[in-house]
């Protein structure tokens, strides 16, 4: 049994945002494509693949698809619950701890939002090796990891990838956050609490949704690249991940758990199994194959991987 589970992150109307640049999938685009997987999917539960997972007997309609959600931000209240409601549908949401209770942006948000206000990656990739040699790395350091790390993606330049890389987890932690924040000062021209602020969803907000049928799973406490972390560190992710879902009012058992970033490593499905965990998502690209992949690791296809 295979079943389309797509990704969804930013979905608004980018037109009125604060942030008009930022990559993501525009609220009509976003019916549109509602429309079409609707008319050519049957749109399931997470509760009905959790149970399918468990016992095959309760059965699974033809060509399933779910709908998922990832990083907490406030499109996902503010457009995506109530065009949900209308359409009677479940949506799948995983929300970063951090971020939700204490408004600290994401690293992944503060590079997102550097290069929404970016106009030239060729620039803001000079500006970055600039900033991490003064930082303390070596020109020569720097230019490596530039030939290493910029190539294209499926989505991004080379010049784009660099920059996300080098940010996100390809140097040292110290250099790292320091090159960030000073290329969000220079770039944004806010402190990142107060542009949290505009970002994410609060508790009220998440357990209203739950309350209302929509489905809560575990996204990590600080959003970090989990295969990368100590045994400690990433049992403290998970953990956290959980107590959050009993806080807002969702299941902490047979729950659902998100990868940040799609990473994890040989010791997180043992984690998972020991927190009652029952499916684990990924961000590789396919179908989720019940059958041949473990269920700690399922696949999930991009939203712009379906018509829109």
């Amino acid at each position: 049994m295979k079943v389309n589970i797509v990704m969804y992150h930013y979905v608004r109307e980018f037109a009125k945002s604060k942030y008009p640049n930022l990559k993501g999938l525009e609220f009509s685009k976003f019916q549109n494509q509602l429309d079409y997987l609707e008319k050519n999917f049957n749109i399931i539960t997470a509760e009905h693949l959790i149970a399918y997972t468990k016992d095959s007997s309760v059965g699974m309609p033809d060509k399933p698809a779910m709908l998922t959600f990832d990083d907490g931000y406030i499109d996902h209240y503010q457009y995506v619950y109530p065009e949900l409601k209308k359409r009677k549908l479940q949506g799948q949401f995983f929300a970063p701890v951090q971020a939700i209770t204490d408004n600290i942006m994401l690293e992944v948000n503060l590079i997102h939002l550097i290069l929404e206000r970016s106009t030239d990656p060729v620039k803001l990739a000079n500006r970055t090796k600039q900033i991490l040699i003064a930082n303390g790395l070596s020109p020569q350091h720097v230019d490596a990891e530039y030939q290493r790390l910029a190539v294209p993606s499926r989505y991004d330049g080379g010049d784009v990838v660099f920059v996300k890389r080098v940010l996100q987890r390809d140097m040292p932690d110290d250099i790292r956050v320091k090159t960030i924040h000073t290329l969000f000062t220079e770039y944004v021209g806010k402190t990142p609490h107060d542009a949290a602020a505009d970002l994410y969803m609060n508790v009220d907000q998440i357990s209203e949704m739950v309350a209302d049928g929509m489905h809560f799973g575990g996204h990590g406490y600080s959003h970090c690249w989990l295969g990368y972390q100590d045994d400690e560190t990433q049992a403290f992710e998970i953990r956290k991940s959980r107590e959050f879902l009993g806080q807002v009012g969702a299941s902490m058992d047979d729950w659902i758990m998100c990868y940040p970033y799609g990473n994890h490593n040989d010791k997180t499905f043992d984690m998972l199994a020991d927190l009652n965990c029952a499916i684990g998502l990924t961000a590789t690209p396919g179908f989720a194959d019940l059958a041949n992949e473990h269920k700690f690791g399922l696949s999930r296809f991009d939203t712009n991987d379906y018509p829109q």
